[in-house]
């Protein structure tokens, strides 16, 4: 989408009925001059989520709001909080728990809740 800026500098643009702007969504906006240099801002709008690796047994959490306390729950007990990063991203091993297949991990930072359900997955054949 493009837009022209009035006689101030200023341009705004709507996205409706254009993009669906949701959790998850990634903008970017530029201005550009005649030699094509840009100034460009970027901003995503968050949308918390759990990874977990049942080889590493580390929880790992993105989105969430930067340098915020998150707190790790397994099967509704709490294993204990992390400091999310300047990106909004906080890990937290837990193989001294011994998390297994068919166990529930949340997290949550007091605002947003996320849980996921640790799948029973494997590797059998590599070609």
């Amino acid at each position: 989408m493009f837009v022209t800026a009035d006689g101030s500098g200023f341009w705004q643009a709507n996205f409706d009925g254009y993009i669906d702007v949701k959790p998850g969504s990634y903008l970017r906006a530029l201005q550009e001059d005649t030699e094509g240099n840009f100034t460009a801002t970027n901003n995503m709008i968050p949308n918390p989520h759990i990874h977990f690796s049942l080889t590493t047994e580390l929880v790992q959490g993105y989105d969430w709001q930067a340098n915020s306390e998150v707190s790790l729950y397994i099967d509704d007990i709490p294993f204990g909080t992390a400091l999310t990063n300047n990106w909004g991203s906080v890990y937290v091993d837990t193989a001294a728990e011994g998390i297994a297949p068919g166990q529930e991990l949340m997290m949550s930072d007091g605002v947003t809740t996320r849980t996921h359900l640790v799948r029973d997955i494997t590797i059998t054949t590599i070609d």
